[in-house]
């Protein structure tokens, strides 16, 4: 008769319990992302126009990212995808790990921002085309 009141304890402490959702799969991000702006915090606002270059970020379904500026690779390496607690905006979040970096993302709109967790961090944007 003991192991009764400890089963309705432990069923009530588990539903009490909130899980979190899994990070979504990169069909998400999966695609072609041409660069709009940026803006930084120290160095203000940018964009092709004020910088001269274009660039587009290619995401695959494999987990490999490739960026290229004006048509030339910059970067080929592997991106994992996460959802996990920002102590920044105090709020569960969807984060992207590329080139030793962890960056929240957003897609609105067929827009995605690329987001660095810091006061002054940078944020970008991209527009979705061909997915």
């Amino acid at each position: 008769m003991r192991f009764l009141p400890r089963l309705l304890l432990l069923c009530c402490l588990c539903s009490g319990c909130e899980k979190e959702d899994a990070a979504p799969g990169p069909t998400a991000l999966a695609g072609s992302w041409q660069w709009k702006s940026s803006f930084c915090g120290w160095s203000g606002a940018s964009s092709p126009a004020t910088t001269g270059y274009s660039e587009v970020l290619l995401l695959d379904l494999a987990g490999r990212a490739q960026l290229y500026r004006n048509g030339a690779l910059q970067s080929n390496t592997a991106y994992s995808l996460s959802r996990h607690y920002s102590a920044f905006s105090q709020e569960t979040a969807d984060y992207i790990s590329l080139d030793n970096r962890e960056l929240r993302y957003e897609i609105q709109n067929n827009t995605l921002t690329l987001s660095e967790e810091t006061a002054d961090g940078c944020s970008s944007s991209y527009e979705g085309s061909n997915r």
